[in-house]
């Protein structure tokens, strides 16, 4: 099998599509599987980190800034012959989009110009504009939530789930009976906003809790020079490296709400205070957050109304619940088979 998979920007577009990538390498080791990303996102980092091969090629969203708008549709007319060149050389059977702008030249060059079978993976649970557009003309578009699927008239639409690490699947979750442990991060770059109201809650002092912050790596200077180290009950690190080892005797997670963070929380089945990006396209993360809170699985606190004392009262309204209840009703929210469900989508175009 002779595969192309686009992913750019974020670890929520690349990781899953590494998870697929693993698995159709193992199901045929000799597959040739190539990603093509961005320019400028983690792509290239995390991809080649995973063993893969990666092509990167010049593309940007559109801006309603005519200066911005004029900048990304040059980027974005090279993409288009770089994106060209690429199928041309490496004449995959099909091309798999999991989402970032990189999708659209790529897959829209595969199937419009050179006649190559594309599918999309929505990870959201409301799709983003570019996948909207590829949804029109795709083979088939899996998504992560069943809510998604208003979205896309296309015939061939499946809800796979999101494809997850391994180490998040069948792990045995324990909660605390005592000291409560606490779980908080906002990405590997950090939450701004979470970081200023959860500096103030440590400062006032939430020494009854074992807390484990994540600050992200950009902030976590800032983060100590503000609380300071002394008399600071709290582990406070840049980043988690494992992080299904720490979630896994979690009680509670306080945490953004990006698809890949939601579908790792339901898979282990951890309560969660969400704090969705404001500024998300098409304000996704809060459309994700509610497929737990729909569940009783989480809290959400948007964006304007994140302080320490309003999560305060989160911690203690979540904590008061049957732990246990919420972790098997988060569970049930989530397919953990994607990377199958996605390789039964494609298989009959492979050689």
């Amino acid at each position: 099998m002779n595969i192309i998979i686009a992913a750019g920007g974020t670890a929520g577009h690349i990781n899953p599509g590494i998870a697929i990538a693993q698995e159709l390498k193992k199901r045929d080791s000799n597959a040739k599987i190539t990603f093509i990303g961005t320019d400028y996102g983690l792509e290239k980092e995390l991809v080649s980190k995973a063993g893969f091969d990666i092509k990167l090629i010049h593309s940007r969203g559109l801006s309603r800034n005519l200066i911005k708008l004029a900048k990304s549709a040059f980027y974005n007319l090279i993409g288009i012959k770089e994106s060209y060149s690429i199928l041309k050389e490496i004449d995959p059977d099909v091309v798999i989009g999991m989402g970032g702008y990189v999708c659209a030249p790529v897959l829209f060059v595969a199937k419009k110009f050179l006649h190559i079978p594309v599918f999309i993976h929505e990870s959201n649970a409301i799709a983003g504009k570019t996948n909207k557009f590829i949804g029109g003309f795709a083979d088939g578009v899996a998504l992560g939530f069943e809510v998604a699927k208003k979205d896309f008239n296309n015939k061939n639409v499946v809800v796979t789930g999101n494809p997850v690490r391994k180490d998040f699947i069948g792990v045995e979750k324990t909660f605390n009976s005592g000291k409560k442990k606490i779980v908080i991060f906002g990405g590997s770059q950090g939450a701004r906003n979470i970081n200023n109201a959860v500096t103030d809650l440590i400062l006032t002092g939430i020494d009854k809790y074992n807390i484990v912050y994540a600050t992200g790596k950009k902030q976590f200077d800032s983060v100590i020079e503000k609380v300071g180290t002394e008399n600071i009950k709290v582990r406070i690190v840049p980043y988690i490296e494992n992080m299904a080892e720490e979630l896994k005797n979690a009680d509670l997670v306080i945490a953004r709400s990006g698809a890949l963070t939601v579908t790792e929380l339901c898979a282990m089945g951890v309560p969660a205070i969400l704090i969705p990006l404001s500024t998300a396209a098409e304000n996704h993360q809060e459309f994700n957050a509610k497929v737990m809170e729909n569940v009783g699985a989480c809290k959400i606190i948007l964006d304007k109304d994140c302080n320490a004392d309003n999560i305060e009262k989160a911690i203690e309204e979540m904590l008061a619940k049957d732990a246990k209840e919420i972790s098997e009703k988060a569970k049930k929210v989530m397919k953990l088979n994607a990377c199958e469900e996605v390789y039964n989508m494609i298989k009959m175009y492979l050689k």
